[in-house]
């Protein structure tokens, strides 16, 4: 994958950065939410922003694929660091043109529900525990 991050930015220069990215489906912006006021949940972004809220749907794969930059993979240029202001939030430091590199299951180990996800990714991945 860092092959191919690299391959990305000799190849093209006006990319800034290639990142990993892993297709999070269930996690569609539309169908995210947050607490309101009130105390109920509203959207998390006014769904006028995805466009004409008659025509949206919140199924699952309705909207293609949703990228979530994994974090497994960063290959990023030196200016994207020099001036942070210019960069795309929320990680402003991949710059403004980010190629994907696409994976699946991103290792970003926040929580210890997440030890498991990433047990089994390096069991798919041919990693084999070694005896003591």
């Amino acid at each position: 994958m860092i092959d191919q991050g690299i391959d990305a930015l000799l190849n093209d220069e006006s990319l800034d950065s290639a990142v990993t990215t892993s297709v999070y489906n269930m996690w569609s912006p539309l169908r995210a939410r947050k607490i309101g006021a009130d105390g109920c949940l509203q959207p998390f972004v006014p769904f006028e922003t995805f466009g004409d809220p008659k025509t949206l749907n919140c199924d699952r794969d309705s909207q293609g694929e949703v990228h979530f930059a994994d974090m497994s993979v960063s290959v990023v240029r030196p200016r994207c660091l020099d001036n942070l202001e210019d960069g795309l939030l929320p990680q402003k430091w991949m710059g403004q043109k980010i190629a994907p590199i696409r994976s699946w299951g991103g290792c970003d180990i926040d929580y210890e529900w997440q030890v498991p996800t990433v047990e089994f990714w390096l069991r798919k991945h041919g990693f084999v525990e070694q005896e003591r």
